[in-house]
């Protein structure tokens, strides 16, 4: 049971909350009376986070990279099918949209993309269902003959390991009696310190009528030197041309507009791996979780001036250990203005837990500037932040939070913290957000 103290004055902060609707509330100017326990400093609900993020976790946002599109029209060889036919040129262009889309959270871009777009996660993407023509011309440049195709491609990168693979797919949709059937052969290629084993997905020219697709996968593997990065693009080359034909070189060429970071030892020492570091890194924290040390840590972000780790106002790691445990020690042990523990009648097993992190360059202010709160969730459901104490007001201009957070939730927290780097590549002064979900 918690002390009756510390909650003296319980009751009328739940008739402050009833009659607030608009939570979380910010009592920043309401000073507790004589004896009447702690400062209440607002309170938080799962309504409350999702009304106040600042993340940015918008399933679907536009960038500014583009993707050209492109007609290529050439002669038709004497004596190919094609002449044969009448048609003296042939013609294909592809019309991707010129908008290139970017996916914070999602497990398959291509699952959640829309035809036309280039999708992208932090561990992938995808270009899906890019329209392709092809049509053939007589002397008089009119259309004798059409077919129409489809492209996707879906990309898979993974932060522990330097090869990353890429499925592609062409389907043709539409043909008409001129044009029967299409033959396509497609490769890749990247750019950097990347190299292909094999960048053909398929062995040659495959012979496509409507409704027949062609897939296979391609894979690129990043030698980037130790302790060094390579930015990698990777590009494609297709051929297209009616059925008996042969290409004499590719219809269409294009690029990803993004390009793939591959690390050695930069983000994990001793490995390396790739991402698209255009998607920022994103740590997840679910309140449900990690309670009070998740509690803290929204508190910070809803009602501190700075709110670190939004999307306006990331955090940036700090991969040097020694540094880190450097910040931890001078915002919860400074001799200044030491951390002092609650008894286990208010937090069970107190800890100290610092917000920014101490692993990040926004770590290490000296606690004498921090406010100290503690994060109680109450039989309402509501997590209530109160001042820890009397002799130090919060005033909500703090650049950091001191919070009394019991032992497990604040190492369960440090653990999630400490393993993002791994499971989002994420190197030295890189930024990255935090959502409390």
């Amino acid at each position: 049971m918690r002390s009756l103290r510390f909650l003296a004055g319980t009751a009328a902060v739940a008739v402050l909350v009833a009659m607030s609707p608009a939570a979380p509330v910010r009592a920043a100017e309401t000073a507790a009376a004589p004896g009447a326990g702690p400062r209440l400093l607002g309170t938080l609900s799962a309504a409350d986070i999702t009304r106040h993020d600042r993340t940015g976790k918008a399933d679907a946002v536009e960038s500014t990279a583009t993707v050209a599109a492109g007609t290529t029209c050439a002669s038709t060889a004497a004596r190919s099918k094609e002449r044969a036919l009448g048609a003296v040129t042939s013609c294909t262009r592809l019309t991707p949209k010129v908008q290139t889309k970017r996916v914070a959270l999602a497990a398959d871009p291509c699952d959640i993309g829309e035809s036309g777009y280039w999708i992208y996660t932090r561990s992938g993407s995808c270009f899906k269902d890019f329209e392709g023509e092809y049509w053939l011309l007589d002397a008089q440049g009119r259309i004798i003959g059409t077919a129409d195709f489809l492209v996707s491609g879906s990309m898979t990168l993974s932060p522990g390991r330097a090869t990353f693979t890429e499925n592609l797919t062409v389907t043709v949709t539409d043909t008409d009696r001129q044009v029967l059937a299409l033959n396509i052969a497609m490769d890749a290629a990247c750019s950097g310190s990347c190299s292909m084993a094999d960048a053909n997905p398929w062995d040659g020219m495959v012979t496509l009528v409507e409704g027949a697709s062609a897939s296979g996968s391609v894979t690129y593997a990043a030698s980037p030197s130790a302790g060094a990065q390579t930015n990698i693009q990777t590009s494609y080359h297709m051929y297209v041309v009616a059925l008996g034909a042969i290409p004499i070189q590719p219809n269409y060429n294009w690029s990803n507009p993004w390009n793939v970071r591959c690390d050695n030892s930069l983000a994990v020492s001793g490995t390396t791996g790739c991402v698209y570091a255009d998607v920022r890194a994103q740590l997840v924290l679910p309140l449900s979780q990690y309670r009070a040390a998740a509690a803290t840590y929204a508190f910070a972000q809803i009602y501190l001036i700075d709110h670190w780790g939004a999307e306006d106002s990331p955090l940036r790691r700090q991969a040097d250990s020694g540094i880190a445990g450097s910040n931890r020690r001078a915002t919860c042990e400074t001799p200044l203005d030491p951390f002092i523990p609650f008894d286990d009648s208010v937090v069970v097993d107190d800890s100290c837990d610092e917000y920014p992190f101490a692993a990040t360059q926004q770590g290490g202010t000296t606690g004498s500037f921090c406010a100290d709160i503690v994060a109680l969730q109450e039989d309402d459901g509501l997590w209530y932040f109160y001042e820890a104490r009397a002799d130090k007001p919060v005033n909500f201009n703090e650049p950091c939070v001191r919070g009394h957070v019991p032992l497990g939730e604040n190492e369960a927290a440090g653990g999630k913290v400490g393993s993002l780097p791994q499971s989002e590549r994420i190197i030295d002064n890189e930024a990255y957000t935090v959502a409390i979900t």
